[in-house]
């Protein structure tokens, strides 16, 4: 579902396209925000330089806000 809906080419058009009902959509957004304000939000920048990945590819592991 976060795929989805954090997909830039779908949405939340693909549920609507789904005909799923306005509530459920709803309930989607919100479920999506509750995600992000609980993983992301108020954290430190979790992006860390291309070079960094490329040169030491473990250290992508170090950012990631849920476990392995």
């Amino acid at each position: 579902m976060l795929a989805l809906v954090l997909h830039p080419g779908l949405k939340v058009e693909y549920f609507r396209q789904q005909d799923w009902a306005d509530e459920w959509i709803d309930n989607t957004i919100d479920l999506v925000c509750e995600v992000y304000v609980s993983c992301y939000d108020g954290k430190e920048d979790l992006a860390i330089p291309i070079s960094a990945a490329i040169t030491n590819p473990v250290s992508l592991q170090l950012h990631l806000p849920f476990p392995n």
